[in-house]
């Protein structure tokens, strides 16, 4: 124990003499008291209460050496009252301190905010929409004693310039939107008188299409029409013949009734062949632009087209060969319309190879890609320039001679592959001449675009 006793003695007798402390008692390590104030006689019998707190000095920046305890034992009632008083003092003292700051705020928002907001408001109940009060905005105010000038004089003019600012161009507006209106309007009515237009167009435009069918298909027929003949005219002369060799055996004793029945079917033979042949120039003629699509078979459609080529095929010495890979291939059409697009491409395709010379041939092939149904109309001609076939699907381009042909064969059958949203285009890479069909197997939403993209490929 080298500190100062001196000084210690001080502080606790400085610690003593707070109210309520009853004794101090420095000790040290080994509990042997060194110093001790002691009040014999406390002035009131209330619990008594101690703190006790290590006595250490420093020895280095961060080390402490402990050399003792310091314990004070107090009334526990005399620190609860002292406490009391400090917390009533201080308590006090807030509210003196806030009541004099919400006094000093409450002027100062009766000056800055109160006061112009009333004054504002004033001004909007004395203003008629017309006539705004002058005293209110720096006129005549006897508060401002005639200047005007004040913060809030200034605020409210330029309230009431804006107003005004306001005022005309709310009513510029609305005039500018009656005239737009108007402009709407006509414009409406220009829109309907065009719509109207386009209507009368399309279907004018309809009806030329249809005309313009109607035209190629009797340009098939005539240039089929001498093989038709010749298809005719054969099974009705070998009707006359069944028809005499009939009546022979009919004028003979017995009568062969096995070969009378058999010369009767053959006579039934042939009226049936002629009965297709009549009925499918009739399916032929007829305008299918109308029929509604529906499912049907690919093979028959293919041998409805074969009957009706081949009979000028066999005239011009060309062979038609009709493959199909899928039997029972169904798709959604208008089997009429297709029937005469590849009807088109086999006279064409026949028109072409009419002056060769050599082994002449046309082949139409039928076959399923995926969802799709693909034609093949192949002829053993050599291809086709390039710069005709950009031009080979527009209306009126053709290269045959004047008056052998009409332009307009392929455009047609284009639009109509175009409506069964499918592609009609050249191969290119075929080394003979070829058109390809290629169709949905059934009927999807039209697109237009990709059609016409691969069409004039």
């Amino acid at each position: 124990w080298n500190s100062d006793q001196k000084q210690m003695k001080k502080i606790s007798e400085s610690i003593a003499s707070n109210d309520g402390v009853l004794e101090v008692l420095v000790q040290d390590l080994e509990n042997k008291d060194r110093f001790k104030f002691e009040i014999k006689d406390p002035d009131d019998k209330s619990p008594l209460a101690f703190v006790e707190s290590p006595l250490a000095y420093a020895i280095g920046p961060n080390d402490l050496k402990k050399i003792g305890t310091l314990r004070v034992t107090f009334s526990q009632k005399a620190a609860i009252d002292k406490v009391a008083a400090t917390l009533v003092r201080t308590i006090s003292m807030n509210i003196l301190k806030s009541l004099l700051v919400s006094a000093i705020l409450l002027v100062i928002f009766n000056r800055i905010i109160i006061k112009p907001v009333v004054k504002i408001a004033e001004y909007f109940r004395g203003n008629d929409n017309t006539n705004p009060r002058p005293d209110l905005i720096g006129g005549n105010s006897d508060k401002n004693n005639g200047s005007g000038n004040d913060e809030i004089s200034e605020m409210i003019t330029a309230i009431h310039d804006r107003e005004l600012m306001l005022r005309e161009f709310v009513d510029q507006s609305k005039k500018t939107i009656a005239k737009q209106t108007e402009s709407l309007k006509t414009g409406q009515k220009v829109i309907a008188d065009q719509k109207v237009k386009i209507t009368e167009a399309e279907t004018k435009a309809q009806e030329e299409r249809v005309r313009a069918e109607a035209a190629t298909k009797l340009a098939q027929l005539g240039e089929m029409a001498g093989g038709i003949a010749h298809e005719i005219n054969n099974p009705l002369t070998i009707l006359m013949g069944y028809q005499m060799t009939i009546r022979m055996l009919m004028k003979r004793e017995p009568i062969d009734l096995n070969n009378v029945e058999t010369y009767i079917g053959k006579t039934e033979a042939m009226v049936l062949r002629m009965s297709k042949i009549v009925n499918g120039l009739r399916n032929f003629a007829r305008d299918g632009a109308k029929d509604p699509y529906a499912p049907s078979d690919v093979k028959k459609m293919l041998d409805d087209v074969a009957m009706l080529a081949e009979m000028r095929m066999k005239s011009a010495e060309v062979k038609l060969t009709v493959k199909i890979e899928t039997e029972d291939l169904i798709m959604d059409c208008r089997s009429i319309q297709i029937e005469q697009v590849l009807v088109n491409l086999l006279n064409n395709a026949h028109d072409a190879i009419a002056e060769m010379t050599g082994d002449r041939w046309i082949e139409l092939k039928a076959f399923q890609q995926d969802d799709k149904c693909v034609f093949w109309v192949t002829d053993c001609g050599l291809g086709i320039p390039p710069e005709v076939v950009e031009k080979i699907f527009t209306p009126f381009f053709t290269t045959k001679e004047v008056g052998k042909g009409t332009g307009i064969g392929l455009s047609i059958s284009f639009g109509i592959i175009h409506d069964h949203n499918g592609v009609i285009y050249v191969d290119k890479d075929c080394p003979n001449t070829r058109f390809v069909l290629e169709i949905p197997l059934r009927k999807a939403k039209s697109d237009p675009e990709s059609t016409t993209e691969k069409g004039a490929a």
